[in-house]
C-alpha cells in the first residue's frame, strides 16, 4: 500500500508541476488570464489528480493489491 501511495504522490507532483508551468487555456482565456496564478494552480491541480489516479490504478494492479 505504501508503494502505491508513493507512486501516486510522485505522479501528483509531476502533474502539478507540469500544469503549473504550462497552464491550460480553458474557456478561451487571454494570454494574461491563462498565465495568472489561479489558472496555473487549478491547471496543476487537475493534471496532478489525473496523473495520480492513472498511476495509482496502474501501481495497484502491478503490486497486486487489487482495487
Amino acid at each position: 500500500m505504501g508503494t502505491i501511495v508513493i507512486f501516486a504522490a510522485a505522479a501528483f507532483a509531476v502533474g502539478f508541476a507540469w500544469g503549473f508551468r504550462r497552464p491550460a487555456g480553458y474557456c478561451h482565456l487571454s494570454t494574461v488570464q491563462r498565465h495568472a496564478l489561479p489558472n496555473r494552480a487549478s491547471s496543476g491541480l487537475i493534471n496532478g489528480v489525473v496523473f495520480a489516479g492513472i498511476v495509482g490504478v496502474i501501481a495497484a494492479i502491478a503490486v497486486g493489491s487489487g482495487l
